[in-house]
């Protein structure tokens, strides 16, 4: 769990960014106008190594995903970044993705 969370905007706050880090998979962020290329990030009160991702993605009643399917991630820590790219699948629910471990101050996800 971050310490902290920001984003590039929030659509309410009952849709702030703590809600996607809560595990509670009735809650979500939504940015506020902003389909594609809004970000996230986690922010850990210590350099955390970060293994895996669990990604959940609004859908609409179709099932569909309301965001890009390409995903950036950006792991800063000591003044130094690690990128990584992840694809989702078209699927409603969390999807989870290994990554290779990274030492992280923060994340930002862009999607």
């Amino acid at each position: 769990m971050p310490a902290s969370c920001e984003a590039s905007t929030e659509f309410s706050y009952d849709q702030n960014c703590a809600m996607a880090f809560d595990n509670d998979m009735e809650t979500n962020w939504a940015s506020f106008n902003e389909p594609v290329g809004n970000t996230i990030t986690a922010v850990f009160s210590a350099p955390t190594m970060v293994s895996e991702i669990v990604y959940a993605a609004r859908v609409n009643e179709d099932g569909e995903i309301l965001s890009s399917k390409d995903v950036t991630l950006d792991f800063q820590a000591n003044g130094r970044v690690v990128q990584h790219k992840l694809t989702l699948a078209n699927v409603a629910g969390p999807q989870t993705f290994k990554v290779r471990p990274t030492l992280a101050q923060q994340v930002s996800i862009t999607a």
